[in-house]
């Protein structure tokens, strides 16, 4: 089971919605105490759905220091948090949670089209070709494939790369 890096916290959703509003919307019980066990998981569903759409465009860890999408990320568990049992939530709420996730106008919908980017954030390198030549070398039995370092990228790369299996077959 994969875990989430959570983008905001109960604080930052409480200064948001003030504590009668965290309370309201979190106090199934009724006793007049906010739940949090309610209001993480509305942090973990706004956490994991920003994070879902912000990822192929930013690393996740990036992302997690960006101080406008940790804004986003309150604004969107507060709407989570008020929907809540089957309630309508505020309609200022519901106008914050449309910026930023409505599609095609949404905040998150620019990023990943590249309309808007954000601010002092890395993109991934993913969209960046890297490449090496190869030649195959047929005076060795084994390892026949050579890269050619003055043919190829000097970039180095995340993504995984397939490696030979030696089979132990002779050619």
């Amino acid at each position: 089971m994969s875990t989430i890096t959570p983008l905001t916290t109960k604080e930052k959703v409480t200064c948001f919605l003030s504590l009668q509003g965290v309370i309201a919307f979190s106090d199934h019980e009724d006793c007049g105490v906010e739940d949090d066990k309610v209001i993480e998981a509305a942090i973990r569903r706004a956490s994991g759905e920003l994070a879902g759409y912000i990822y192929p465009t930013y690393r996740v860890e990036s992302i997690a220091n960006c101080e406008m999408v940790c804004e986003w990320a309150t604004q969107v568990a507060a709407f989570y948090l008020a929907k809540t049992r089957g309630n309508n939530p505020p309609e200022a709420l519901y106008d914050c949670y449309s910026k930023i996730m409505d599609k095609p106008d949404g905040l998150v919908w620019d990023l990943r089209r590249g309309d808007f980017l954000l601010p002092g954030v890395p993109k991934q390198d993913y969209d960046t070709p890297t490449f090496s030549n190869l030649q195959v070398d047929r005076r060795f039995r084994r390892n026949k494939v050579r890269v050619k370092p003055q043919n190829s990228s000097r970039v180095q790369s995340e993504l995984e790369q397939d490696e030979a299996i030696d089979s132990g077959a002779r050619y």
